[in-house]
């Protein structure tokens, strides 16, 4: 099933663009690729656990982080420049 500009709801916005390059540029300028919809990956997350596996690590990271520049909690989001975090519903979002 070819992907649209408007399907970046259930593929996101990165796998439409490259769709929509694919059908508008020459052939052969865009490589072939496949996308899994959001809520396949989602479903796939919660059925293994993997993303209590990932609140897990990134905990530990951020408590290896604390340990390593000696920073307190209360600073530690400022600290880092990137920021992980798993919200109320599973999802993992990545603040820049």
């Amino acid at each position: 099933m070819p992907i649209a500009f408007a399907d970046f709801n259930a593929f996101g916005a990165r796998a439409a663009n490259v769709a929509e390059l694919g059908r508008i540029l020459p052939e052969g300028m865009v490589p072939d690729g496949f996308a899994i919809p959001f809520h396949f990956y989602d479903e796939f997350m919660k059925y293994n656990g993997f993303y209590d596996r990932a609140r897990d690590m990134m905990a530990l990271i951020q408590r290896r982080f604390r340990t390593l520049y000696r920073i307190r909690p209360t600073n530690l989001d400022f600290a880092m420049d990137i920021e992980f975090k798993i919200t109320a519903e599973g999802r993992l979002r990545i603040k820049q």
